[in-house]
């Protein structure tokens, strides 16, 4: 298999049932060109005012790769474009008819900026479900500065991660990292979609150009799946196979005794271990010395 990726084509002139199916073998599906330029400028634009916007570092910023996280909160024009028809006409076909956003976050690659390891996204947020990433192109994708790559399949189960300095990477996944492991890489262009799957396998190499290059992606549940971690309001991106651009006050999935207990250990370690264990680091934390 090439590494630069075979498996894509143009997402809109798949029929609807081959479409989802593609995503179910591969873990990913491509739509070139989903957002024109004039579609895009905007969009581009007030992510990227958040640079100046942000008033504290990220947890997950490392050297020149910053990330932007919750942005959709505090910008209706990123809720609207997020929720185009012509991207919720898209994203149905693979995700379901209902659907809501828990989080999102745009990654700027600076100059020269490193790895971003290989993982699955639910090795950060720990959800038990499989859920779905919307990641959208803001500038020219290339194997030189820092573009996306995928490992199709890799999306059929839960990879145990582990924490290193302040990310999770999955283990053994570095084995992808040889020429010949089946990994694709994801040429793209600003207005150019990818949506995979949270379990499917990524990474980003180092951006040794001189010029930063930047995504964005939202990462999208279907209705009935709940995470305890969120706070409300939660906010509606698709009823019905249409689009919706709401924030609700409850979703009837936190009340469902399925998901309760399917996400009860999130629950505890989010609610109880993770302040706890924040605390003793704090406590246990070497003091200066008085000058």
């Amino acid at each position: 298999m090439s590494e630069v990726s075979t498996l894509e084509r143009d997402s809109r002139t798949l029929a609807r049932g081959e479409l989802a199916r593609q995503f179910d073998k591969d873990g990913y599906v491509v739509c070139r060109g989903l957002f024109n330029q004039t579609q895009m400028q905007d969009f581009i634009a007030e992510i990227q005012s958040f640079e100046q916007k942000s008033q504290k570092a990220e947890p997950l910023d490392q050297g020149q790769m910053r990330f932007y996280s919750d942005i959709f909160r505090k910008s209706e024009l990123i809720r609207r474009f997020i929720t185009k028809r012509q991207l919720i006409d898209f994203l149905v076909q693979v995700a379901g008819p209902d659907l809501w956003v828990r989080w999102d976050q745009a990654v700027a690659k600076g100059p020269h900026s490193g790895v971003f390891a290989w993982h699955q996204d639910n090795g950060y947020n720990r959800l038990p479900q499989q859920h779905y990433q919307v990641w959208i192109a803001l500038s020219e994708m290339t194997q030189d500065n820092g573009g996306l790559w995928l490992v199709p399949g890799s999306h059929k189960r839960h990879l145990r991660h582990e924490r290193v300095a302040n990310h999770f990477e999955a283990a053994g996944a570095d084995r992808y990292d040889a020429p010949d492991s089946g990994k694709v890489f994801i040429e793209a262009e600003a207005g150019d979609v990818v949506v995979f799957s949270s379990l499917t396998l990524h990474k980003t190499y180092e951006n040794v150009t001189a010029n930063p290059r930047w995504a964005y992606v939202a990462e999208v549940m279907q209705l009935g799946d709940f995470d305890p971690t969120i706070k409300p309001p939660y906010f509606l991106a698709a009823k019905n196979g249409q689009p919706v651009c709401e924030f609700v006050d409850t979703l009837a999935c936190s009340r469902d005794p399925r998901q309760i207990m399917k996400t009860l250990p999130l629950a505890m370690r989010h609610r109880i271990v993770g302040p706890l264990s924040r605390k003793l680091r704090a406590a246990f934390k070497p003091q200066r010395s008085p000058a």
